[in-house]
C-alpha cells in the first residue's frame, strides 16, 4: 500500500512571479526586494530577448561606426555626389526601414536612431562639400531640428539621449566660438548646461507622470540628474579654489546650494527614490570634503602628518555622517512605501 505524503513545504516549491507580486502588493516585500526576486525568476526567453535588444543596439553602432570610418578613409577618392549620394541613401534607407517594420517595433525604432546619426552625418559632408562657412554650433543645431520629429515621435529613450548629446554639443560650440571670445565667465558654461538638463530632468518625470512609459527607465532619470549635479559641480570646485571672479563668484554656491537642495526635495519627497538621492549625497560629500580640505590646507602653522590626519578625518565624518542619513532616509522611504502598499491591498 502507498504511503499517504505528508504535506508539501511551501518553502520547497519554486517561486512564481505572481506570488511575488502579492508578496509586494501586501507591503511584505518592498520595491528593491520585489525587482531582486523579478530578476531570479525571470524565464531564460526573457533573458534571450534582453540579449537580443542589446546584440541588435551594438550591431547598430558598430555599423555607424563603420559608415563613419568609410566616409574618412575614402573622403578623397570620392567625388561630391557620391558622398552626397551614400549618405542621402543611408537616411531614406533607414527612415524608410524604420516606416515598414512599424516604430512600435525595436527594430524600426533602432532604424530611425540610425536615420537620426545619419542625418548628422549628410550635413557634415554636406558642409565639407560646398565649404558653407557655417559655424559647428550651427550645424549641431540644425542637426537638432531637422530629427526634433523623429524624436518626438520614436518613444525612444536612447534617440532623446542623442538628441540632448547634439544639443550639448550645440551648446559647447557655441561657447567656444561666440560666447568664450566676447569674454563670457567660463562658469556660465557649466550653468547653461546644468540649467538645460535640468530642464530635461523635469520633462520626463512630468512626461512619464502624463503616461509615457517608454521614459520609465531607471537609467534614464540617474543619467539626467548625474549630469545635472555635475555641471553644477564643476564650476563650484573652481569656487573653492577661489578661481573665480565677478557675477559668478556669488551665484555659483547660491545655484549649487539651490540644486541640492530641489533634488533632494524631489527625489526624498515627491519622487521618492533611492538611488536618486544616493547621487545627491554623494556630490554634497564630494562639494563639503574638498571645500573642508582646502580649508585645512590654508591653515598656518601646521605640519604635514598632521593636515594628513585632519583631513582623514573630515572624510570620515563627512562620509560617515552622510551614510547614516542615507540610511535614516531611505528607511523611512521603505516604511511609507509599504505602508501605502499595504493600505492599497487591504482596499
Amino acid at each position: 500500500m502507498n504511503q499517504s505524503e505528508g504535506p508539501i513545504d511551501p518553502m520547497d516549491q519554486p517561486a512564481e512571479l505572481e506570488e511575488l507580486w502579492c508578496l509586494r502588493r501586501q507591503g511584505i516585500l518592498d520595491q528593491d526586494a520585489w525587482l531582486a526576486a523579478r530578476r531570479l525568476v525571470l524565464p531564460k526567453t526573457t533573458w534571450r530577448a534582453w540579449a537580443s535588444r542589446h546584440l541588435l543596439l551594438l550591431g547598430m553602432v558598430l555599423i555607424l561606426a563603420g559608415l563613419v570610418c568609410f566616409f574618412a578613409y575614402n573622403w578623397e577618392a570620392m567625388g561630391r555626389f557620391t558622398k552626397l549620394g551614400l549618405a542621402a541613401g543611408g537616411v531614406v534607407l533607414s527612415a524608410g526601414g524604420a516606416y515598414w517594420m512599424g516604430l512600435d517595433r525595436l527594430g524600426g525604432k533602432v532604424l530611425l536612431l540610425t536615420a537620426s546619426v545619419l542625418v548628422g552625418v549628410l550635413i557634415a559632408v554636406y558642409g565639407q562639400v560646398y565649404q558653407t562657412g557655417a559655424d559647428a554650433y550651427e550645424l549641431f543645431l540644425f542637426w537638432a531640428a531637422l530629427i526634433f520629429l523623429w524624436v518626438w515621435i520614436s518613444d525612444f529613450a536612447a534617440l532623446w539621449v542623442l538628441w540632448m548629446v547634439i544639443l550639448d554639443y550645440a551648446a559647447s560650440f557655441f561657447w567656444n566660438q561666440v560666447a568664450q571670445p566676447e569674454g563670457w565667465s567660463f562658469q556660465f558654461y557649466f550653468f547653461s548646461l546644468a540649467l538645460l538638463h535640468a530642464f530635461f530632468l523635469a520633462l520626463r518625470e512630468v512626461m512619464l507622470a502624463w503616461g509615457r512609459k517608454w521614459l520609465a527607465g531607471e537609467w534614464l532619470r540617474l543619467l539626467l540628474l548625474l549630469t545635472f549635479l555635475s555641471f553644477l559641480t564643476s564650476p563650484m570646485m573652481d569656487w573653492i579654489y577661489k578661481d573665480v571672479e565677478g557675477l559668478a563668484f556669488f551665484l555659483t554656491p547660491i545655484l549649487w546650494i539651490l540644486g541640492i537642495a530641489l533634488s533632494f526635495w524631489v527625489y526624498r519627497f515627491r519622487l521618492p527614490d533611492p538611488r536618486a538621492l544616493t547621487l545627491v549625497f554623494l556630490d554634497t560629500c564630494l562639494v563639503l570634503t574638498t571645500y573642508l580640505i582646502r580649508e585645512i590646507d590654508a591653515l598656518r602653522g601646521l605640519d604635514p602628518g598632521t593636515r594628513f590626519l585632519l583631513s582623514g578625518l573630515v572624510v570620515l565624518l563627512v562620509v560617515g555622517s552622510a551614510a547614516w542619513g542615507l540610511k535614516h532616509w531611505i528607511g523611512r522611504m521603505h516604511q511609507r512605501r509599504g505602508k501605502r502598499t499595504g493600505m492599497e491591498a487591504e482596499a
